[in-house]
């Protein structure tokens, strides 16, 4: 007699493998906190993000997906690319987005292949949830030696690529384009801390979906009446950048 359950087990498995974004088994999925966008991100895999001209809405995205990863998993190391621009992150700031900075470690390496490095055997380590990969552009091939990695280590990557970027196509899971945004609702209303337009894109399908998001006390909202046509111009940015670069760098 055929056994039905090991037949749809079996089934599942190998559908598993050709869909990887349904794995079976390991760690759940990381929630976002939004209802739109709550798949979640899938952990065994690359989850890229292309910040706009300033990076601190990015920083202030990948904080707040990181903590929502259980306590009880242990540090994350946070690899940032060579070069002055990448300081020390603010650790009040990261605190506001619900991750602990005690959390974090951070990682200098001195060059960028150093850095590839350590993302490859962080993501591969399965005592790791997670891996930032901070400022650095990977090409599709350094790229898929990291997604092949974090399918062995069953962790959660992160890759913030540099702000503005034209990076080439992806073979990660998906890429989100995180930028400031300007809050147009209510004016009687008090925006969040954090507002930043967001557009998740599925590296394998090119779809793509635009949300506007804020973050304020640990927790994420949809805005649905605010506006999300595109960042803020120059003039009327300034106070989003700001909220997200003192929130994330520690700086004006």
């Amino acid at each position: 007699m055929i056994d039905h359950a090991a037949a749809i087990t079996a089934l599942r498995a190998q559908l598993s493998a050709l869909d990887r974004t349904r794995p079976v088994g390991g760690r759940p999925p990381v929630a976002t906190g939004v209802p739109a966008l709550d798949g979640g991100l899938v952990c065994g895999g690359i989850h890229e993000v292309l910040p706009g001209r300033h990076c601190g809405a990015g920083h202030g995205f990948v904080a707040a997906i990181l903590g929502r990863l259980p306590e009880s998993d242990s540090r994350i190391p946070w690899c940032r690319a060579p070069g002055p621009a990448n300081a020390t992150l603010y650790a009040p700031g990261i605190a506001g987005f619900g991750l602990l900075p005690g959390r974090l470690l951070q990682v200098y390496p001195r060059t960028e292949e150093d850095a590839l490095w350590v993302m490859e055997e962080a993501l591969r380590c399965r005592r790791l949830a997670a891996a930032v990969g901070d400022g650095l552009l990977p090409s599709p091939t350094q790229c898929r030696r990291l997604q092949l990695a974090a399918a062995a280590g069953d962790t959660l990557g992160r890759m913030l690529l540099p702000p503005a970027a034209r990076p080439p196509p992806s073979v990660a899971m998906t890429r989100w384009r995180v930028a400031a945004a300007i809050e147009r609702g209510d004016p009687m209303i008090q925006p969040p801390p954090f507002l930043a337009q967001i557009a998740d894109q599925l590296a394998d399908a090119g779809a793509q979906a635009q949300r506007l998001v804020g973050q304020d006390a640990g927790q994420s909202r949809q805005y649905p009446h605010a506006s999300a046509g595109g960042e803020a111009q120059p003039g009327r940015r300034r106070s989003a950048r700001q909220r997200c670069r003192n929130s994330c760098q520690g700086r004006s």
